[in-house]
Parts: C-alpha cells; structure tokens; sequence
C-alpha cells in the first residue's frame, strides 16, 4: 500500500477493508487523488489528498473537475471529521 494510501485512510480513521465513498459522488472510492499533484510535502499533506471512485478519478485527471472544486469537496469532508 502506497504511503498517501496509509495516510489518508489513518486520517480518516479507516480500516483497511472498510468502504470508503468517492468523496464526489459516494460510489465506492478506489483511489486516493492527488489534488495539485506529487511535488514535494504535497505528496502526503492530507490537505491534497482526496478518495475517488475510478470514474471520478478519470474525470478529475481530464480536468472535468478543477482542482478548486476538489479542494473545497475535501476541505468539507476534512472540517466534518474534525467535529466528530
């Protein structure tokens, strides 16, 4: 498993075998997103990362969602796991 793999999943405080939505549409998340991409501290800043069914992951690197939306998509998951 993949090191930002590990991180978000720690983050969110999923287990290894759990379900985890596309944080876009809810389907079944199959890969953690880079949001600006892999440079540097950006690699595992949970901030950039962002769950994604492989449609929305598809979508996300054809530029059909921009990072903008993503970003605040997440921020919002982000900001209610921190009320919890």
């Amino acid at each position: 498993m993949q090191k930002h793999t590990k991180i978000y999943l720690k983050f969110f405080d999923y287990g290894i075998d759990d379900f985890i939505p596309c944080e876009i549409c809810s389907a079944k998340s199959v890969d953690i997103h880079h949001i600006k991409g892999r440079i540097g501290r950006l690699m595992t800043d949970i901030y950039n990362l962002i769950a994604l069914c492989r449609e929305c992951h598809i979508k996300a690197h054809n530029n059909e969602f921009n990072k903008s939306e993503l970003m605040n998509i997440h921020l919002k998951k982000i900001k209610l796991h921190n009320k919890i």
